[in-house]
């Protein structure tokens, strides 16, 4: 067990969630994401990409305190309280995708048995990375890990 894992297992015994951080590289940008959310609370873990690890991991907190207190993030649902003026939505993260994006949590549970939920934020004039006209950097900053056409946003 390397100091990473013996840490997020550490996280996940005392608050049930740990935030691992991604750097940008091979072509994605940064990304954060929960482990233990799944296995403590059964709500899927969330991932969010573009931002700061320092951002989103206190995003990831936040959201995770809530679903501590019993709050549920369903995808295709709009949420005002996440980020200031603005609505975040969350969209169900593709299995198929998980090998690329979240090899510590496939280390922790074992198999693609996790649910994942990307919270995909807007840009400036309130469009998401799927709707015409949104800011292509937003675009390229929020790869949206979901299936087309599956209902799930």
């Amino acid at each position: 067990m390397d100091a990473i894992e013996k840490k997020l297992r550490e996280d996940i015994q005392e608050s049930g969630w740990h935030v691992l951080n991604v750097s940008p590289g091979g072509g994605h940008p940064p990304h954060s994401y929960s482990i233990g959310l799944f296995a403590t609370f059964e709500h899927p873990e969330i991932v969010i990409f573009g931002l700061p690890g320092s951002t989103a991991q206190k995003l990831i907190d936040v959201l995770a305190d809530d679903v501590k207190e019993g709050e549920s993030f369903e995808p295709g649902c709009r949420y005002s309280h996440v980020l200031k003026g603005y609505d975040v939505m969350f969209v169900r993260v593709a299995p198929e995708t998980y090998q690329k994006h979240f090899g510590r949590a496939l280390d922790y549970y074992g198999s693609v048995s996790f649910a994942v939920v990307q919270m995909v934020w807007p840009d400036r004039n309130r469009l998401y990375p799927w709707e015409s006209g949104c800011d292509p950097e937003i675009r390229k900053l929020q790869p949206v890990l979901s299936r087309p056409n599956r209902n799930n946003r």
